[in-house]
């Protein structure tokens, strides 16, 4: 993936997530309104669809991120120089 396409996407993950998490608090915060208690269901709330799409979408800015940089030749080494002690 191009270095350019690969930068907005993690960056539209990112502020999905900041996103949804405002929202879920914001949700919670308004519970009591007429508007928002028709959405807020005690089997199925509002506040925790948005929770749980902004966990998705701060660990897809995490997966994406950890696939642009490999793990550093550092954390190799030491791999390596635990088994030659051994």
């Amino acid at each position: 993936m191009p270095a350019a396409k690969h930068h907005w996407t993690v960056v539209c993950f990112f502020w999905t997530g900041v996103v949804m998490s405002a929202a879920s608090v914001l949700v919670v915060l308004a519970r009591e309104t007429k508007l928002i208690w028709r959405f807020e269901q005690a089997d199925f709330p509002l506040s925790g669809v948005f929770a749980a799409l902004a966990f998705l979408a701060f660990l897809a800015t995490e997966l994406c991120d950890s696939l642009r940089h490999p793990t550093p030749e550092r954390s190799r080494s030491i791999g390596a120089g635990s088994r030659a002690r051994d």
